[in-house]
């Protein structure tokens, strides 16, 4: 699964991006939802995927868990928020 995680995995500077803290949040407040116990909850590994499509692989019934990858406009609270520096528009930077 670290390969998984990894292909799918945002870096910016050679670095993985972290979820903010808000979908982290999020991804907390669905556990409570569904009042996940604590030794499910530690084998779930949320991580930011790249693109627009969530991603999962793995299960909560094996030692090796699960990946969940939400994409980075999650977090998004307004258009603000939008990295306009990478967007591409008939393929121009802009």
């Amino acid at each position: 699964m670290q390969k998984q995680h990894n292909l799918y995995l945002i870096h910016r500077l050679g670095i993985g991006v972290p979820l903010p803290a808000r979908v982290t949040k999020y991804v907390e407040d669905v556990m409570d939802d569904m009042q996940l116990p604590d030794k499910t909850r530690k084998l779930i590994k949320p991580f930011t995927v790249y693109g627009f499509d969530v991603f999962h692989a793995g299960c909560t019934h094996t030692t090796r868990g699960a990946i969940i990858g939400i994409p980075s406009n999650f977090g998004y609270e307004s258009t603000l928020d939008v990295d306009r520096s990478n967007v591409l528009v008939s393929a121009t930077h802009k």
